[in-house]
């Protein structure tokens, strides 16, 4: 178990899911590339992601799926978040994973893109979950075992998405600075995430350039 004081960086304004998808390429840098360094992460026609909110109380579910490359070494990588609780009051859960999976799990066809993973035979995927006290300002995280995830997405080609933004996000160690470039289609997205049925509209992109910059 591991408790930490919560501190959240500057944010410029942006989408709530390329924050996520910043946030979770964040992290999966961290575990791929030593704080001194500055990373270029590209993908070139292999990201699919969904986003979706409802209920009382509200439940989040975000997923990102991508191909790319950080640093020029190639890899497949997947990343989701659930957040669940009483967002008025600060009183939430979030259940977190990502990490590299197996290229052959994540497929292209045209315009349609789908995964098929069980992550518990995927050695060293993160996954926690994570609660947080307002009250006391803590949250509090411990180690979960991830799932399977199982989805479809199937682009619209008449709906292009683009998109640009800036992400700042601090810790007590360094300060991440992720800038996205995106270039792609709205898809509709039927996933189940660890036993989930989630149908949206998400998306897909063939073209995306985050670099990070890493500053102590």
């Amino acid at each position: 178990m591991r408790t930490h004081r919560l501190k959240i960086g500057k944010r410029t304004a942006m989408p709530h899911t390329m924050r996520v998808f910043a946030t979770l390429i964040i992290l999966m840098f961290c575990t791929s590339a030593a704080l001194s360094q500055s990373a270029s992460y590209r993908t070139k026609g292999a990201t699919a992601w969904l986003s979706d909110c409802n209920g009382l109380p509200v439940e989040c579910i975000f997923v990102s799926v991508t191909r790319g490359s950080v640093n020029g070494q190639a890899s497949t990588s997947l990343g989701y978040s659930i957040l669940s609780g009483d967002l008025c009051c600060g009183v939430y859960s979030e259940i977190i994973g990502f990490g590299e999976i197996p290229d052959a799990t994540f497929q292209v066809h045209g315009s349609t893109y789908s995964v098929d993973v069980d992550l518990r035979t995927v050695p060293g995927f993160f996954s926690e979950v994570c609660t947080y006290d307002p009250y006391t300002q803590e949250r509090t995280c411990n180690p979960t075992p991830p799932g399977i995830v199982i989805g479809t997405w199937s682009a619209l080609t008449t709906l292009t998405s683009q998109g640009r933004a800036t992400f700042i996000e601090s810790d007590p160690n360094a300060q991440f600075i992720s800038s996205q470039n995106d270039l792609g289609f709205r898809a509709i997205a039927n996933v189940n995430l660890l036993g989930r049925n989630i149908e949206t509209l998400g998306g897909i992109f063939r073209d995306r350039l985050t670099q990070i910059v890493v500053a102590h």
